[in-house]
């Protein structure tokens, strides 16, 4: 397991618990953190959260304004207050790249949030046309609006939506994903399905897997690329001519090939649908 999926797991025991400690935490305090950054067209955003929802759109050429939604609750006011005092939204800015990451108090024994208190920040950001975007959080949903953005995104209990973008990775755990981009690379969820439209007519091929979900996925009548479809348990069903068929698999050439496209669920159905010539230039 590497460092970070660690501290992830780490980090989403202790949400967990948060969550679950919630109900009985009736004080609360809040914080609103708002910036203008300064990042050039095509440069890089990278977003590190741990118990909140990330919504990113698309803004202004040069500019990311953030908007970071601070939130505590704990037995009683004071505490509640303290330990908003301790969470912290660190930026780091350096040409062409903004790092951004959530910060919590510690417990003594080096954990992230503190015993008697529930800690959540939520993010809205507006990034220029075509950034590159690398979200994590936990416990909490990524949406993402951006044309032409490169995107990379994971959460653990948690959605991901993601439209207009260039090239979509994405993970999560416990959620399902949503996507209409051009193109894809590796998308995966657990415990959830795959929906989505891929607009290119000449995608470089891509991973579309899940867990115990189903995937959907829609391909331009144009595209040209290599499909190669399989589950375990459950039908599949395909709009896409000349492909052949077994009964937990499809795979064969689109328009003489190109890009392999991989899509497999284990338990779950799988759908392979074709969009009409022409419409993915009129709906992008």
């Amino acid at each position: 397991m590497t460092r970070r999926a660690a501290g992830f797991l780490a980090a989403a025991t202790l949400c967990v618990w948060a969550g679950c400690t919630q109900g009985i935490l009736g004080a609360a305090a809040t914080d609103r953190v708002e910036k203008t950054l300064a990042l050039s067209d095509g440069g890089t955003l990278r977003l590190e959260n741990v118990n909140g929802s990330v919504r990113v759109t698309e803004g202004k050429p040069g500019e990311v304004r953030l908007v970071a939604e601070k939130q505590v609750r704990a037995l009683e006011d004071a505490r509640a207050r303290e330990v908003l005092s301790q969470v912290r939204v660190e930026i780091e800015e350096s040409p062409g790249e903004v790092r951004i990451r959530t910060v919590y108090p510690k417990m003594k024994s080096g954990g992230f949030l503190n015993p008697g208190a529930s800690v959540s920040v939520t993010y809205a950001l507006e990034v220029p046309r075509g950034t590159v975007l690398e979200l994590a959080t936990v416990n909490g949903s990524v949406d993402v609006n951006v044309a032409d953005a490169r995107v990379t995104c994971e959460t653990t209990n948690g959605s991901i939506g993601v439209d207009r973008a260039a090239l979509l990775h994405a993970a999560t755990v416990n959620g399902k994903v949503r996507f209409d981009v051009e193109d894809v690379g590796e998308v995966s969820s657990t415990n959830g399905g795959l929906t989505g439209r891929i607009r290119s007519q000449r995608p470089k091929g891509g991973q579309l897997e899940t867990v115990n979900g189903s995937i959907e996925v829609t391909l331009s009548a144009e595209a040209a690329l290599r499909v190669e479809a399989e589950n375990v348990n459950g039908s599949i069903r395909s709009e896409l001519p000349g492909l052949s068929r077994a009964k937990h698999s499809v795979r064969g050439e689109l328009n003489g090939g190109g890009g392999t496209l991989t899509v497999e669920t284990v338990n779950g159905s799988i759908e392979l649908l074709q969009s009409g010539p022409g419409q993915e230039k009129a709906a992008a």
